[in-house]
């Protein structure tokens, strides 16, 4: 059999050795969850892929340290689970890079073991090449890369939804694009099953809370949370349908409610909502959309692609009312004034711009050098703009000259989002490490270290309230933050990060 085989022989007890920093342990044990939970589309099992026949499962994955727990001879252990091993999956982060780390002793250990052996590898954080092991650049020829050949679960990447499909088209040997089409065809088929399915179900659900007394107080609470808990797994599943269903079957009745409010139940719900509720399609862009901004007055959405392409488009009609020309690179950025009068945008060919609205005409162009703008906040008078910048700061500039005013703190990673507060003295920035700060706008002042919470995904101000909202990558989970205080004032997406 070659080292290749999926036959699922007893020659391979691992489809894959996962090696990652005990700084990612948390990314590393959802990818193992994710990798080993996979079920492969019925239409693409026993078809033929590059290994042979394609199975149902990409089988077990050995996370080194933790499946070693407890063993005597840790190096040994590990060095005979590498050679049990099929191929090695390198989680890259900065953390995994450094010399010191075990995941450069086990990239030598697998290639001492197998010469030929196939070798996977994964962003999780940092810039390549630097997020790469040195000992993995060594064999692979990589010191000078700097586009990454890998799957690339950063924001600017694949994502962190597509990022490990992308590892599971590898490890099963067929068609990334392939793999994408045939999962999005089930999932289509399961919403269509589940959603019928629901509504019978949902009616029983309904018959039973109608008969729920005041003798019963209990036993209903306990059959919401148990609901609630149906919610999360169908959430977890992708079923987000049947999970909106669930959950609004586990909520206590607004009038005459016997039992109280059932927050778990009401985050699902929120879950589900979120992630799985389709309104409307418009074809708006040429290219994945990478930012999206709604103006404050008008129907009309400010787009961002991955082509550079920026349009104002009417989300009633899907009329694109301007399209915007300057960025030759995809948009990382948008946001549009509070009177609706000016738009800004940021790009990966390093450029911040400034447009007239509605025309799209070009007020400004602020280059930047040595790094790449990642996000941009207007604030609430319109006159300063706060970018999020890939060398560890957040830069606040004049909207009207594009002179930088201050810039905050440095970050010890790329800052991935920063919003103004609601009078706009403030900004709160994040990195891609998960630490927060809010710092003053004007000086660059600290004010504020909310330390790490989690990989930032984007920081924005609630509509009409004194509150941060921060959402974060992987996890599900939205956080309040009042201003200048030290803890999240409430969670209302429960994740499991």
């Amino acid at each position: 059999m070659s080292e290749n085989d999926l036959s699922g022989n007893m020659e391979w007890k691992y489809a894959a050795f996962l090696s990652y920093s005990t700084v990612d342990r948390a990314v590393a044990g959802q990818l193992q969850k994710f990798l080993e939970a996979y079920r492969v589309p019925k239409s693409l099992r026993d078809t033929q892929g590059s290994f042979g026949s394609v199975p149902s499962r990409v089988g077990k994955i050995f996370r080194d340290r933790t499946d070693a727990a407890g063993a005597v001879n840790l190096r040994a252990t590990l060095k005979e689970a590498l050679g049990q091993s099929r191929d090695l999956i390198v989680l890259c982060s900065p953390a995994a890079a450094d010399p010191g780390s075990w995941v450069n002793k086990e990239i030598e250990d697998f290639l001492t073991l197998r010469p030929t052996g196939r070798i996977l590898t994964i962003i999780s954080s940092g810039e390549p090449p630097h997020c790469f092991p040195l000992s993995l650049r060594r064999s692979t020829g990589m010191q000078d890369l700097v586009e990454p050949l890998a799957a690339d679960m950063r924001p600017v990447g694949d994502g962190p939804r597509e990022a490990p499909l992308k590892l599971v088209a590898a490890l099963l040997g067929v068609d990334f694009d392939q793999l994408r089409r045939r999962e999005e065809a089930a999932r289509r088929r399961r919403r269509r099953l589940l959603s019928s399915l629901a509504v019978g179900y949902l009616a029983t659900v309904t018959i039973g809370i109608v008969l729920v007394t005041q003798a019963s107080i209990e036993v209903a609470r306990s059959r919401s949370l148990a609901l609630a808990n149906h919610a999360r797994t169908a959430n977890e599943s992708g079923r987000h349908d049947l999970a909106a269903l669930l959950a609004l079957a586990a909520l206590p009745p607004r009038e005459g409610a016997v039992i109280s409010p059932v927050p778990q139940a009401e985050a699902q719900l929120l879950r589900a909502l979120v992630q799985g509720r389709l309104r409307r399609v418009i074809p708006v862009q040429d290219s994945t959309i990478w930012s999206i901004s709604r103006h404050p007055t008008e129907p009309w959405v400010l787009t961002g692609g991955a082509g550079g392409e920026v349009r104002l488009v009417n989300w009633e009609s899907g009329r694109v009312v301007s399209a915007f020309s300057g960025h030759s690179g995809a948009i990382t950025g948008t946001d549009i004034s509070a009177d609706g009068r000016i738009a800004a945008t940021t790009g990966m060919d390093n450029t911040i711009r400034i447009w007239s609205l509605p025309a799209g005409k070009e007020r400004l162009k602020i280059p930047t050098t040595g790094w790449t703008p990642r996000s941009v906040s207007l604030s609430p008078c319109g006159r300063r703009l706060v970018v999020a910048c890939s060398d560890g700061f957040g830069r606040v500039f004049q909207a009207a000259s594009g002179l930088e005013i201050s810039r905050s703190p440095a970050h010890s990673e790329a800052v991935m989002s920063a919003a103004f507060s609601r009078d706009g003295t403030m900004v709160m920035s994040g990195a891609y490490d998960g630490h927060l700060i809010e710092w003053d706008s004007r000086t660059g002042q600290m004010l504020l270290d909310l330390g790490k919470v989690g990989t930032i995904s984007q920081i924005s101000r609630e509509p009409g309230g004194n509150r941060w909202v921060v959402t974060r990558v992987l996890t599900d989970v939205v956080l309040f933050w009042e201003e200048l205080t030290t803890s999240p004032a409430s969670s209302i997406l429960a994740g499991r990060g």
